[in-house]
């Protein structure tokens, strides 16, 4: 494990429902995540300080209950592959991961006879050493005191016709990837981005139940001065559901110690 340095990773994370009655968010935190029947809770959890870690914050879509079915299906996967992604620093290894959890997801959904599938954000972490991998509208940002970066990349028809200078069409938050899709005409393609975390930074993965609600200054503000990683999670999610709720909210917070 040449490069890798000696700082440790601390990380929280906060999910809630919101108003539906489902909760199709799911979350990986180096071992821990929420198992099917447990996902209508509250959840605020933490994990013990790791060099080596895999985060994720996943969304799954479908009618019924199978969004939630779609999103506990990718982080179980990710849970069978974790000692992998952390001794194997190697961007194809995941973003293969990420094409099988989609072709596990997709198999579900036609073995159901229905439509269902996932967006997710991964960090795969060495020490400072983060590789950032997306699909679909999570995203992934680096917060330091007084500023905030996105670095994933969203997966939206109005993404894509920003940069094609098209004209923006009513359903602008349709996702233009996502794990599950039907790939006969198109294949997914994970993104990629490497991040050395500051010392006054972090690292904030979250499900668009809080973006749509929350403007990127005020999850700024609102991270400003909140010390821990638990209580940045558990504010953000706080003003996602003031700000109305609409969707499922989970915000998960990585801080090197």
């Amino acid at each position: 494990m040449a490069g890798l340095d000696s700082r440790l990773l601390t990380a929280a994370v906060c999910s809630e429902r919101g108003r539906p009655p489902n909760n199709e968010d799911n979350y990986f935190m180096n071992g821990r995540f929420k198992r099917l029947g447990a996902e209508n809770l509250p959840m605020l959890e933490q994990c013990v300080p790791m060099a080596l870690g895999v985060y994720a914050v996943c969304d799954g879509m479908g009618g019924a209950s199978f969004g939630e079915v779609a999103a506990a299906m990718a982080v179980e996967q990710l849970a069978e592959s974790a000692d992998e992604l952390r001794l194997n620093r190697d961007v194809e290894n995941a973003t293969n991961l990420l094409l099988r959890i989609s072709a596990g997801i997709r198999r579900e959904a036609a073995s159901r006879k229905t439509e269902m599938g996932a967006a997710i954000v991964m960090a795969v972490a060495f020490g400072s050493q983060i590789d950032l991998y997306n699909v679909g509208d999570c995203r992934a940002y680096l917060w330091r005191p007084g500023q905030l970066r996105q670095l994933s990349q969203n997966d939206t028809m109005e993404r894509m016709m920003q940069k094609i200078g098209g004209r923006i069409p009513s359903a602008s938050h349709q996702l233009t990837q996502f794990l599950g899709m039907d790939e006969d005409e198109f294949s997914i393609e994970p993104h990629h981005c490497h991040l050395n975390l500051p010392l006054d930074g972090r690292l904030l993965l979250c499900s668009d139940g809080l973006t749509d609600m929350v403007g990127e200054d005020a999850i700024t503000t609102c991270m400003d001065g909140l010390e821990p990683p638990e209580r940045q999670a558990r504010s953000l999610v706080r003003l996602a559901l003031e700000a109305g709720g609409r969707d499922n909210v989970t915000a998960m917070v990585i801080a090197g110690t």
